[in-house]
């Protein structure tokens, strides 16, 4: 989409240069992954708003209340470029069926195979809170759901 436009999308800039702030891969690799050439990804880091949103995603990236998400993306990132050793290793004759069926574990767990209803972390009945950063201020909101007990009688199965 961004080819029939005369310049790039905002949103493209912005996802530029979130990649390159939090350092996980080179600006060649961030060039690739976005289907740019060095001398594209370069036009992208000159634009005019370029450097504001670098700056921006670095703090973000850098705040002390976002060392989880830091900890969940390295370790996805970790994760993602282990899979194709791991899915070698499970179909290697020599390795042996425990090995292989703990790979499998793995990778189903971490591609979250087999579980449902899943939206996210957490489990029913946490709290939740949203913090909204706005440069100089934030918006917080906070919410305990209630506690629901469900009582039923007991009901026996008949074949």
């Amino acid at each position: 989409m961004d080819k029939l436009l005369p310049g790039p999308t905002e949103t493209l800039i912005r996802d530029f240069a979130r990649e390159l702030a939090i350092e996980i891969e080179t600006f060649d690799e961030v060039c690739k992954k976005f289907g740019k050439t060095e001398d594209e990804g370069n036009a992208l880091r000159a634009h005019p708003n370029f450097q504001a949103y670098y700056d921006t995603a670095r703090a973000e990236w850098n705040a002390s209340h976002n060392s989880t998400q830091q900890g969940e993306v390295l370790s996805a990132v970790a994760y993602r470029e282990l899979i194709p050793h791991m899915f070698g290793m499970a179909h290697n004759p020599s390795t042996p069926e425990t090995a292989a069926v703990k790979i499998f574990e793995v990778l189903q767990k971490g591609g979250r195979i087999g579980e449902r209803g899943v939206t996210g972390g957490g489990n029913a009945g946490e709290a939740v809170k949203i913090t909204i950063n706005l440069g100089d201020r934030s918006l917080n909101f906070e919410k305990d759901p209630p506690i629901i007990t469900i009582e039923n009688d007991k009901i026996e199965a008949t074949a």
